[in-house]
């Protein structure tokens, strides 16, 4: 089923991702489970489950703090 007409554009947020083999397989075996046409909607559900939470935290952020949330998230 096809998304309704919208009244308004949408807006588009470009990403690009380097993902290590060495400390990122897991991310790497999600993205490649998933076609290439629906990458964008699995990543929108996920920050809609609370991988947007990054952008709560306040000051400097360390590899720590992101490193605990995206595993809430992935």
């Amino acid at each position: 089923m096809a998304r309704p007409h919208l009244d308004h554009e949408p807006v588009y947020i470009n990403i690009k991702l380097g993902l290590h083999p060495e400390f990122d397989t897991d991310l790497i075996a999600w993205f490649e489970s998933i076609p290439g046409r629906s990458r964008a909607a699995a990543v929108i559900a996920r920050l809609r489950q609370g991988g947007a939470m990054l952008t709560e935290l306040e000051g400097e952020v360390d590899t720590e703090q992101i490193d605990s949330l995206l595993n809430l998230v992935f």
